[in-house]
């Protein structure tokens, strides 16, 4: 998502509000987390639901899909972050120029790319291992362990980057 890609380069020469608010930056890394991943639990939840209609997937499955799913998102949401966190975008002259001349959500779709690269190979060894619902429960422990990694990685880059911000 580059909403989450480019989260505190939208926010320009505002970013210093976010130091002052008195919200630890843990908390305000998980509210940009999770507005990305409120357009991503929509975007997956219709397209679950047409496989639902159009394969024949059980209610079961439907939800197992959202819940891998769910995992899966974590880590890549998390890693899109990171490069923003390192390097914010503070001045702009547009608000689509803080998204879309952005060279950090180029470096967030890449990195989230080769995560999910990973991630898709590592279901593919998996499965030829054991039955696929054990696969999937698998990749879902590690993404999300990756995703808490990823996550505090962020965390500690956003922490550095806020006492670098000038108001």
């Amino acid at each position: 998502s580059t909403g989450v890609a480019t989260s505190y380069s939208r926010e320009g020469a505002m970013l210093w509000i976010a130091q002052t608010v008195p919200v630890p930056v843990k908390t305000q890394v998980a509210a940009r987390l999770l507005s990305g991943y409120l357009l991503v639990f929509a975007g997956s939840l219709l397209t679950l639901l047409a496989t639902v209609f159009l394969l024949g997937f059980t209610v079961p499955q439907l939800i197992f899909g959202m819940v891998a799913g769910s995992c899966a998102a974590f880590p890549l949401l998390a890693a899109a972050l990171i490069p923003d966190a390192i390097r914010p975008k503070r001045r702009w002259n547009s608000e689509a120029e803080a998204m879309k001349q952005n060279v950090n959500s180029i470096l967030a779709m890449l990195l989230c790319m080769g995560l999910a690269v990973a991630i898709g190979l590592l279901t593919l060894f998996l499965q030829s291992l054991m039955p696929g619902w054990a696969a999937g429960c698998c990749v879902a422990l590690v993404c999300f362990a990756l995703g808490a990694l990823l996550f505090s990685y962020a965390v500690r880059l956003s922490e550095k980057m806020m006492k670098t911000v000038d108001g």
